[in-house]
């Protein structure tokens, strides 16, 4: 198989979740009322407000020749300090990392992106943390509630990638029970092929995705084109359509599937966010021993 874990660079994906964290249900009225609608904040009012937050996400942790999915709410966790204006990110293993301004790395330069570079230890005994957070976009136009980001924590014993989705959930009584849904997407990502390293962008690749909220369940494809990520090394490649199905949690915004080309390690793990499910994101692995990619996917209803 191919190695995933040289996936290091997966371009400017965007950030981890900048969640609101116990957004009321928005019950209302009496036996014969009709419910009120729930609110929701967007990510600039929530960030605007100031002070501590908790967030969570799902996502895709990428290992040596596999990827394992983090259900949303069983991903990585983000902590955030307003005194220190930092992140405290926790991954299912127990793996941690606090990033503060003084980890700010200023070249990082893609707009709507953020990266946090960090060194601990010397020597042998160094441990690296690179972060890369900022709001997700699609067609050029920031979303309102979701965000991404890639964490990459790297020690004298190997190399662990996070991928995750987040943001303002939907919540639970909120997600749609009847009916489908299109979005319009874009597709992020990096892939090795051939000794080759390629970065997967949304000028040449892309995607749908579809959800059958009645039966439970949502569809997607993705068509990805790669771009050598060194210039001059390789040509842009054609890697193909890869479609994916899963199911949506029952009483939650996640929601797993695999794809139909690959191993078992073709996968994502995904939540939508905003009013009704008004946005999606989802991390995602193909692995079919002759291609790895990995990546993450936002899209907005239609």
């Amino acid at each position: 198989m191919m190695n995933i874990r040289k996936l290091v660079e997966l371009g400017p994906l965007a950030l981890f979740s900048l969640a609101l964290a116990g957004c009321g249900d928005g019950s209302g009225g009496g036996i014969a009322s009709t419910p009120t609608p729930p609110s929701y904040q967007t990510l600039q009012q929530i960030v605007s407000q100031g002070g501590n937050r908790s967030f969570s996400t799902s996502g895709v942790q990428l290992g040596a020749t596999t990827a394992t999915s983090n259900p949303y709410g069983s991903g990585v966790t983000v902590a955030y300090t307003a005194s220190s204006d930092s992140y405290t990110l926790t991954a299912p293993d127990g793996t941690a990392a606090t990033f503060s301004p003084n980890n700010l790395y200023q070249a990082a330069t893609t707009p709507n992106t953020v990266q946090y570079i960090k060194s601990s230890g010397s020597g042998s005994g160094e441990v690296d943390d690179n972060l890369v957070i900022g709001t997700a976009t699609v067609k050029g136009v920031a979303l309102s509630y979701t965000m991404v980001g890639e964490w990459v924590h790297a020690t004298p014993n190997g190399i662990a990638i996070w991928l995750a989705t987040g943001g303002v959930p939907t919540l639970a009584s909120d997600v749609p029970k009847t009916g489908t849904a299109n979005y319009t997407v874009e597709v992020n990502g990096s892939a090795q092929a051939g000794g080759t390293s390629y970065s997967i962008q949304p000028t040449n690749s892309s995607g749908t995705f579809s959800a059958n909220f009645g039966a439970g369940t949502v569809a997607t494809s993705l068509t990805l084109v790669g771009t050598p990520s060194v210039a001059g090394f390789g040509t842009v490649t054609q890697f193909g359509t890869f479609n994916g199905t899963g199911t949506i949690t029952a009483g939650g915004p996640g929601f797993t599937g695999t794809f139909s080309t690959g191993s078992g390690s073709s996968l994502f793990t995904g939540n939508f966010n905003g009013p009704q499910a008004a946005e999606v994101g989802y991390s995602w692995a193909i692995n079919t021993g002759s291609l790895a990619a990995a990546g993450i996917t936002v899209g907005k209803k239609n």
